[in-house]
């Protein structure tokens, strides 16, 4: 639910999807559900219609999947992690598998930074051969790296046990290359982007100030390289000043000479007079009082400040 351009990460997802044209939808739930349920519904505001599954306890990325057999059956399914934002084409996925019989085909994309990736490392006709999660610099083989989007047969589920933490990426794919199974990799086309750090959340949200993926809600005032994006019936002092990109969201409040350079402030958030925002992260709901500091780089979050200090 984190915004990104003030629209909820997984509505993007789900819209995107729609696009892409699927049609139904099963969400793993675990932190925070009811907000998830209240905001999506049956998902066909969205142009999908969209199933539950309640994960009380982490089973992993392939665990919480073993979990929703049933809904899958015997068709071949998209499997999308959740912390991606994502614009990228998936027929290639399914022409893949269509054509070679695999088992599984995984989007892969090209990375900068493949220490902090999954490397899959397959052939000239795109059959994997390894994997390695993270690896050392002197272990990188490839600069190809696992996208969580994959399109999996029912073989799949052979390979994990019911109510067993698996992850696809350390137990299930390497179990699978060790039993021979055919496994495919389609170097994706389109956008990609991790949200999964605040650095990569920032990333996200300038991308979409600056029109390298769909969809703002509010008013962008673009002047580049500043860009600002200012919610609905948000309120900001006349005086107050941006830098970089920022965004403001939805029924926000900024005070009196306030400056923001390369700030997000979520919804309904409250920052106080005479605050300097240096690339900060303010959480729904959080209020910034008089005499407060915000180092920079500070995530301040509902209920649990962070980096906050006194003047």
């Amino acid at each position: 639910m984190i915004p990104i351009g003030n629209i909820p990460l997984l509505e993007r997802t789900l819209r995107w999807l729609a696009r892409e044209g699927v049609q139904e939808v099963m969400i793993n739930l675990h932190h925070l559900p009811q907000a998830i349920i209240d905001y999506v519904g049956n998902g066909r505001l969205f142009g999908v219609t969209v199933s539950y599954s309640h994960e009380e306890e982490l089973l992993g990325t392939a665990g919480a999947v073993k979990k929703c057999e049933d809904f899958f059956g015997a068709d071949p399914f998209f499997v999308i992690y959740g912390d991606n934002l994502l614009d990228v084409t998936l027929s290639p996925l399914v022409d893949r598998q269509r054509r070679t019989g695999c088992s599984a085909v995984l989007g892969v994309f090209t990375t900068d930074n493949p220490t902090a990736c999954g490397l899959v490392g397959a052939d000239e006709s795109g059959k994997i051969e390894r994997f390695q999660e993270k690896p050392l610099i002197e272990e990188v083989f490839t600069d190809k790296a696992n996208a969580g989007v994959y399109y999996l047969t029912s073989q799949i589920f052979s390979y994990i046990l019911d109510g067993q933490p698996y992850d696809f990426g350390k137990n299930v794919f390497p179990a699978m290359l060790d039993a021979k199974e055919d496994l495919q990799a389609v170097l994706l086309k389109g956008y990609l982007q991790d949200t999964g750090t605040p650095e990569s959340y920032r990333q996200a949200n300038a991308d979409v100030m600056k029109g390298k993926i769909f969809g703002l809600r509010g008013k962008l005032i673009a002047n580049d390289p500043n860009f600002t994006l200012i919610g609905e019936r948000a309120h900001l002092a006349p005086d107050v000043t941006f830098r970089g990109v920022n965004i403001i969201g939805p029924r926000a409040r900024v005070g009196a000479r306030t400056a923001l350079n390369d700030s997000i402030v979520w919804e309904d958030a409250k920052i106080s007079e005479d605050q300097k925002l240096e690339s900060a992260i303010v959480g729904a709901g959080v209020e910034i009082e008089a005499g407060q500091l915000v180092p920079q780089g500070s995530l301040v979050a509902s209920k649990a400040p962070i980096g906050i200090e006194e003047r």
